[in-house]
């Protein structure tokens, strides 16, 4: 999370033959190397006001989407997460849509 005293947040979009990527990073204060294998994980949080439901939800939704995230991080260097969602939907019958296709 950043701090109360401010900083800059990036996002970036990019793509590649086959996903689109999103990029988001923070001036934040990090994720401790404990915690950063748990942050997708339901019920963990480090906030005594959080329920742990945010990153766990933004996961699977990802995942439901065949897309994937990871996370970079250190403590006081701020954090960089990856989003990864496929630019084509491949149907069971071999048919391949665009995504920009898909409901036309």
């Amino acid at each position: 999370a950043m701090s109360e005293h401010g900083g800059t947040i990036t996002i970036s979009i990019a793509k590649d033959k086959h996903y689109a990527i999103i990029t988001i990073k923070d001036q934040g204060c990090g994720i401790s190397p404990e915690n950063i294998d748990r942050i997708f994980s339901p019920f963990f949080t480090t906030k005594p006001e959080g329920n742990g439901f945010g990153l766990a939800e933004v996961s699977k939704i990802i995942q439901a989407h065949d897309g994937s995230i990871k996370v970079k991080s250190a403590p006081s260097a701020g954090t960089e997460f990856t989003i990864k969602l496929p630019l084509f939907l491949e149907f069971q019958d071999g048919i391949t849509l665009a995504k920009e296709q898909e409901g036309q």
